[in-house]
């Protein structure tokens, strides 16, 4: 009788597993497809184009360095370049024992399109450090000659002294003020990335505009 009473509640578990499960993957489908439809819509109404996991080499510069970690994809123009902003997330995992702890990082990363390439050069915070992906092109940090910035920030590159052209005072001086986000910059892809998730298509124009000044600063300076 005890046995029976036992399978009986294991089969009467998987039943109701088993049907939850048949209720929640398509409610998380139907989330998808509906978050994925809204920024469609926004694409289509402003001109954008619209992609869902598409493949950039620039995710190499990301944390993570995930090729697959793009997920809502944008891009269209803005001040006259091409911008890109997309969500982005990676996972690590963690052993406790014999229990493992999986984290998933969400970021939401814009790329600006520069008129011609230029050579690898990052700037990055101290306090981003820590995150995988976050120390570029150099191991070794390249001094600009200003304690606070050389202090806060970690410039690398693959020409010292072509970064140290680009960084000049002005970009020094918006970074020490918060205006200029972390950057990485390689070829024609001006890129920076925060933590958070993209859920609303109408900030994409205040997203894209620090990395749209640093792009004219960085032109301005190489000419």
């Amino acid at each position: 009788m005890v046995d029976a009473f036992r399978i009986g509640l294991i089969v009467f578990v998987a039943v109701v597993l088993t049907a939850g499960f048949g209720v929640l993957l398509p409610m998380r489908a139907r989330t998808r497809r509906a978050t994925g439809q809204t920024f469609n819509l926004w694409a289509a109404r402003h001109g954008w184009r619209f992609a869902l996991s598409p493949h950039e080499s620039w995710t190499a510069r990301l944390p993570g360095h995930d090729p697959e970690g793009l997920g809502v994809t944008l891009t269209g123009e803005l001040g006259g370049r091409q911008v890109t902003v997309a969500d982005y997330c990676f996972t690590t995992n963690a052993w406790t024992g014999e229990i493992v702890s999986s984290t998933t990082h969400r970021y939401v990363v814009v790329a600006v399109l520069l008129e011609r390439p230029y050579p690898p050069v990052a700037v990055v915070d101290v306090a981003a450090l820590s995150q995988p992906g976050s120390a570029l092109f150099s191991d070794s940090p390249i001094t600009t000659g200003h304690r606070e910035f050389d202090y806060r920030f970690r410039l690398t590159a693959v020409d010292a002294n072509y970064a140290r052209l680009l960084v000049g005072p002005q970009v020094i001086d918006l970074h020490l003020a918060g205006v200029i986000p972390r950057w990485s910059l390689a070829g024609h892809e001006l890129l920076t990335y925060q933590t958070g998730r993209l859920d609303d298509p109408d900030t994409i124009p205040d997203l894209a505009a620090p990395l749209l000044h640093l792009a004219t600063l960085i032109e301005r300076r190489a000419h």
